[in-house]
């Protein structure tokens, strides 16, 4: 068996920290369209430009999307920011 890297153990650590946040607030459906299955966050940059796992799981950084708008927005940039800055305006 491979032993998991130091990145992968962020990013476990990271998506265990969002389905926390988003358990204490209820968050169970995507941000974009209500959709409440099929759920991913989806990261106003990419991952590897985040350097900690709380950086990774801090809710500035990412949005609750379904499969659907989170495929939409990810390889386009301008979308991207334009979502994030209608559901996330203080970040």
């Amino acid at each position: 068996m491979i032993k998991a890297g130091k990145r992968t153990k962020m990013n476990i650590k990271a998506r265990n920290m969002i389905a926390e946040y988003c358990e204490s607030i209820n968050l169970n459906y995507c941000e974009n369209c209500g959709m409440t299955f099929g759920l991913a966050p989806a990261h106003k940059e990419k991952r590897i430009n985040y350097k900690t796992a709380e950086e990774l799981a801090d809710p500035k950084n990412w949005i609750a999307l379904c499969n659907r708008c989170h495929t939409r927005i990810e390889s386009n940039r301008e979308l991207t920011e334009e979502m994030f800055r209608r559901l996330r305006p203080d970040c």
